[in-house]
């Protein structure tokens, strides 16, 4: 059995709820503690790509657009995968007829990093 807190729980508008808050807090820090554009783009890049994914989960489309368009502006690349999330989100249909693509791309990257890891050694 799991336990059900904020940042692990079964309802996926919970959790999207509870990053889109602990995206906040970066923003803050961001602000606090400057660093450089790259840094803070990166960071910003990495927050909108792990945002949209929940929103998918969530089936919440206000929330991918906004992520959307800010992993766009941050320079992120438009790789299949971010469009899929995004489309996915419209609805349980979508997201159902997404859901094959987003775990082939997944262990594709997966694989990848693997064959990566094991020609550098």
């Amino acid at each position: 059995m799991l336990c059900e807190s904020a940042s692990s729980s079964r309802d996926s508008r919970k959790l999207l709820r509870f990053f889109l808050a602990a995206r906040e807090l970066h923003f803050h820090y961001l602000e606090k503690y400057p660093v450089t554009a790259e840094v803070n783009s990166a960071v910003r890049e990495k927050l909108a790509s792990a945002l949209l994914q929940h929103a998918y989960r969530a089936c919440d489309p206000a929330v991918a657009d906004a992520m959307y368009k800010d992993y766009a502006a941050q320079g992120g690349r438009l790789l299949w995968r971010v469009r899929w999330l995004r489309w996915g989100s419209r609805s349980s249909l979508h997201q159902r007829l997404v859901a094959p693509l987003v775990k082939a791309e997944m262990l594709w990257r997966r694989l990848h990093r693997r064959t990566q890891v094991t020609l550098s050694n």
